[in-house]
């Protein structure tokens, strides 16, 4: 069942693209919940075995496997926002929760935001950001001094950890060096 999981979950997250069908859906909190599980199936073309997997916990074999320490699962509530139009397509969003009013105010939102055109995504180029702390440093402005001076051997070395990043163009970009302050005094970070 955990393949399941894994893959019906995020193929309704990222929002299959329903077609010509609507993800606006009158009165869909007042069908029973057999009523609106057989309409999610059929609108975004879950088989069965993916319904059931929705109803089935996790044995504690497979949670073993998929965080370290476990100790058990819990279920939760999954339902269903509707009203979603991103970036041109209608989707049905999946909520995971325990609190009553959270998929009915991403559904409401949805449908505000839909007589606008609805949402668009726009993505950024990916960075990381890398942090090594320095503690028990007398004189920050002289350890500042001293990385920043060395700041592209720094660099050079980071990207020898991974040369496979540096071959992509990616790796190690920049290097800030910055102090932060504490309860316990300055914390030099770069």
């Amino acid at each position: 069942m955990f393949v399941f999981r894994l893959m019906v979950i995020p193929t309704l997250l990222v929002g299959v693209c329903m077609g010509s069908v609507s993800s606006r859906l009158p009165e869909f909190y007042k069908k029973f919940c057999a009523e609106r599980q057989n309409l999610v199936q059929e609108l975004v073309g879950m088989s069965d075995e993916d319904m059931v997997a929705l109803t089935k916990t996790l044995a504690l074999s497979d949670v073993d496997k998929l965080i370290e320490n476990a100790i058990g699962t819990i279920q939760i509530p999954v339902g269903v926002a509707t009203n979603f139009c991103i970036d041109g397509c209608d989707v049905l969003v999946p909520m995971a929760t325990e609190e009553n009013s959270i998929v009915a105010a991403a559904s409401y939102a949805a449908k505000l935001a839909r007589d606008g055109g609805g949402f668009y995504t726009q993505v950024s180029e990916q960075l990381m950001i890398g942090q090594i702390q320095l503690i028990n440093v007398h004189n920050h402005a002289q350890v500042q001094k001293i990385i920043e001076g060395h700041k592209k051997e720094l660099l050079a070395l980071a990207n020898q950890a991974v040369p496979s990043l540096k071959n992509k163009k990616k790796g190690a970009l920049d290097l800030n060096v910055r102090n932060l302050q504490t309860q316990n005094g300055t914390i030099g970070l770069f």
